[in-house]
């Protein structure tokens, strides 16, 4: 939902003090409302949280090893690359061949 949307939410509950009156005055459900009035007498506005997200499979570092690696030759595919960065602590787990390309594409 758009920022403008959320803050017309905000504004016709301070008008009316009425979730279910404000919900279809505006066309949205009770508890989008409730949600949103919420959210902005917790954190005083009515932007998204920060949300933590999945962790890279190989950080930059490790990135930076598998493009040195996939360039120098010496492994032949992103597999054997793969492997190796493992070997070199750089992941806890084989990572998938397209892994390694995307992050040394990343990388490059």
């Amino acid at each position: 939902m758009e920022t403008e949307k959320r803050w017309a939410i905000v504004h016709a509950w301070q008008e009316c003090q009425n979730f279910r009156q404000v919900a279809k005055q505006l066309g949205h459900g009770k508890n989008t409302v409730k949600r949103w009035v919420h959210h902005y007498q917790e954190h005083g506005n009515v932007e998204n949280d920060k949300r933590t997200g999945r962790k890279p499979a190989l950080d930059d570092d490790g990135a930076k090893a598998a493009l040195t690696l996939l360039l120098s030759d010496q492994h032949g595919t992103a597999s054997e690359v793969a492997r190796v960065i493992r070997a070199q602590g750089k992941s806890k787990t084989l990572l998938h061949k397209s892994t390694i390309i995307r992050h040394a594409r990343k990388a490059a």
